[in-house]
């Protein structure tokens, strides 16, 4: 089955949608974190009734810059919430963040350091029928995902064209469907998925083709949500509106990759022109010799890799072992190669430009799949 490409308009009207919403402050002692602000926005209906969101909003320390601080709307996955923690780690960053609770729910006490808490949230209002395979809850949720971002932008001290959006696990699936709704960000930088899969599901992709926001990807080699070939899917599609792309032999999947640098180095290189990560242009495949071009450098290229799995008959992209073999990568030329690997089935460069390659600052290649 191939991915569909759909019309937003269909599902989204941005010219409402880009009104900031009506808000109040929120005084449950419980979601209450010294130094955020809690508020509840009015979202959009959902079956007749108008929805509630929490979110937390922090706004930086210190003297403002000219314009205003930039901002960030900070998107949770699936299971999670408006984290407190992750709020405070992106103002610490010089961020003014907004950063919601797209279930419709309060964060509880166990919520507030950690991630996902133990302790069940309650809901801001009468609780919604969600489910994961709901159509309309996922048009109401990028919607006032939206939402969120233009009451940010309405704030006295956030540079209304100074702001990105950053979304972990579904929150990145949702930010390849608020790519397409809403214009007004600088970039969209997506933490794990964001794919185009060959399913009927509504979160598929069907939206990227329409992308008015340059897209950056943090991924990883073994999640079970998505696979290298789904994520060069998407890249594929997206083509020129494609940013930058850090896929990582098997990053792991939580909502600590909130803390991932890759994450700050995108933001901090669409909002602060700070030096992004490497970009490594498409690889070139002559018999056993690869290469590939490096079209930004970031801080200067420290180690590079090829790397590669030869799981051919592994069904499951999750469970094939992925390896990193040493690159060669000529400064002068600022080209990228290696000898293909025997057996080799998929293949992409990576390019690091820290040392520590812990950091998983990198910028990749797209993934070749050998017949």
């Amino acid at each position: 089955m191939a991915v569909i490409n759909e019309a937003p308009g269909k599902y989204w009207d941005f010219e409402a949608l880009k009104n900031p919403p009506a808000y109040k402050v929120d005084d449950d002692p419980e979601s209450a974190v010294p130094g955020l602000q809690s508020i509840i926005y009015d979202g959009v209906e959902e079956n007749g009734k108008k929805t509630g969101c929490f979110a937390y909003i922090a706004i930086p320390e210190g003297e403002m810059p000219d314009g205003g601080w930039p901002g960030i709307v900070l998107v949770h996955g699936g299971g999670g919430t408006a984290f407190a923690w992750a709020a405070e780690l992106w103002k610490s960053y010089g961020y003014a963040v907004i950063v919601p609770d797209w279930y419709g729910r309060r964060p509880g006490e166990a919520d507030k350091n950690s991630e996902p808490g133990e302790k069940p949230r309650r809901y801001v209002a009468e609780e919604r029928e969600h489910a994961y395979e709901n159509t309309l809850c996922h048009i109401t949720n990028a919607a006032n995902l939206v939402l969120a971002h233009s009451l940010l932008r309405s704030l006295p001290q956030v540079n209304s064209d100074k702001t990105a959006y950053v979304g972990l696990s579904w929150g990145s699936w949702y930010g390849a469907m608020v790519t397409a709704i809403d214009p007004r960000f600088r970039g969209v930088i997506e933490i794990y998925l964001g794919d185009r899969k060959d399913d009927g599901f509504f979160i598929n992709g069907r939206f990227l083709h329409a992308a008015q926001n340059k897209m950056y990807y943090v991924l990883g080699t073994n999640d079970t949500h998505g696979s290298p070939a789904s994520f060069q899917d998407a890249f594929d599609t997206l083509g020129e509106m494609l940013g930058g792309t850090s896929l990582i032999v098997e990053l792991p999947h939580s909502h600590a990759g909130f803390r991932f640098q890759p994450y700050r180095r995108y933001a901090d290189a669409l909002l602060k022109d700070a030096p992004g990560l490497p970009k490594v242009e498409k690889m070139q495949v002559d018999g056993s010799k690869l290469s590939a071009a490096v079209s930004c450098c970031g801080k200067g290229i420290k180690k590079a890799f090829l790397c590669w799995t030869g799981d051919r008959d592994e069904e499951v992209p999750s469970k094939r072992k992925w390896q990193m073999l040493e690159a060669q990568y000529d400064k002068s030329a600022q080209m990228l190669t290696a000898v293909l690997p025997e057996k080799c089935y998929q293949c992409y460069f990576a390019a690091y430009d820290e040392e520590d390659i812990s950091t998983h600052c990198c910028g990749t290649g797209n993934v070749v799949t050998l017949p």
